[in-house]
């Protein structure tokens, strides 16, 4: 008798347990349903993007090291001034710092094409350095903000410590204004420029954003045929 009432009872709290989770699934898709249809089209797409990169951090070393060997061959492709060992370490920096900050790779080769043409060297006039164009003032934001240490302006002309600085601050235009076009436009025009905010950017962008993502549909084509 003991046994029996045991039994129905672990039988009992087992079904509890699974009434909660599946409860707990109803309301996350009900949740997730009522954000994707309240948002604007740039945003979904930026959403669903970063729900395809949290599923792929599990990736496998194999394909991480694909990943990187094929981000190292568009670079060298598009720069004449860094080496394939340079390309290949900058590769890895650029795989990692997207999958940890929910960036795709290759929207970042296109900033850098657009920014700086691959030069490590070169300076605006406005004094934004290297590969993608950062200023020392965002730097020392950035760093402030994500709490690591920036050397300041002089270290912004290493490759793979401006894109670390460019990514993360790109990233946190993103998370900020939950829209990839949106983030584009502040991280070339700064992000309290009214043209951020404007309606219908998605569906109209200013050319630096479509030069962009031209480049990034370019690249991905590459990287497919290859």
């Amino acid at each position: 008798m003991y046994a029996w009432m045991r039994d129905q009872l672990n039988g009992a709290i087992a079904f509890s347990r699974l009434c909660v989770i599946f409860s707990a699934l109803v309301v996350l898709l009900i949740c997730s349903t009522m954000i994707y249809f309240e948002i604007s089209p740039g945003a979904k797409k930026g959403l669903m993007n970063s729900l395809f990169l949290s599923f792929k951090k599990s990736v496998t070393p194999k394909e991480r090291e694909n990943t990187e060997k094929e981000i190292s061959s568009l670079i060298l492709k598009n720069s004449r001034k860094l080496t394939g060992e340079q390309a290949l370490r900058l590769a890895k920096i650029i795989v990692g710092e997207c999958r940890e900050h929910g960036l795709d790779p290759l929207l970042v080769l296109a900033v850098i094409k657009v920014e700086s043409s691959f030069r490590p060297g070169v300076v605006s006039k406005r004094g934004a350095i290297g590969l993608m164009q950062v200023l020392p003032s965002t730097g020392n934001y950035v760093a402030g903000k994500m709490g690591f240490s920036f050397g300041g302006a002089k270290s912004l002309y290493d490759p793979h410590v401006n894109v670390r600085v460019g990514i993360r601050y790109l990233a946190m235009l993103q998370g900020r204004y939950n829209s990839v076009e949106r983030a584009l436009v502040a991280y070339n025009f700064g992000p309290n420029r009214a043209i951020v905010k404007r309606a219908g950017i998605e569906s109209s962008p200013p050319l630096y954003v479509r030069r962009i993502m031209g480049l990034k549909s370019r690249f991905e084509n590459e990287v497919r045929g290859s």
